[in-house]
């Protein structure tokens, strides 16, 4: 019997991108969306952390970046963009990125849209 993992998916970014992979390939195309959704989510907010890392004094990276901050700068920003029209669309196509529940089994991961609660979708959406 399968285990499922009921999340609320307000903090997006922490899904692991494997977690979506499975979604890519799916038929159904509102699965596709939400797994696009979710790696444009994790990739943006992880360079975020780096970014927050590098202005950070205290936190040494581990590594020397090869592009100039403003590169990085300007990935963000598109990042950020493509990220919101994805809201947008998803919106006005009825895709529920807000609530999904995940199959834990195995490493492998089915979504399943659930209705999210009117509260939980932003506002500027």
């Amino acid at each position: 019997m399968a285990t499922y993992i009921k999340l609320k998916i307000t903090d997006k970014t922490n899904m692991e991108l494997a977690q979506s992979a499975r979604l890519m390939v799916s038929a159904d195309y509102k699965e596709r969306f939400i797994a696009e959704y979710l790696q444009v989510s994790n990739r943006l907010a992880g360079l975020k952390r780096i970014l927050a890392a590098w202005d950070d004094p205290q936190i040494v990276l581990g590594f020397t970046p090869t592009c100039p901050r403003a590169t990085y700068n300007f990935q963000v920003k598109a990042m950020q963009e493509y990220k919101d029209i994805l809201e947008v669309r998803a919106k006005i196509e009825g895709i529920d990125l807000y609530s999904i529940t995940i199959s834990a089994t195995a490493g492998v991961y089915d979504v399943y849209e659930e209705q999210a609660p009117v509260e939980d979708i932003p506002p500027e959406v």
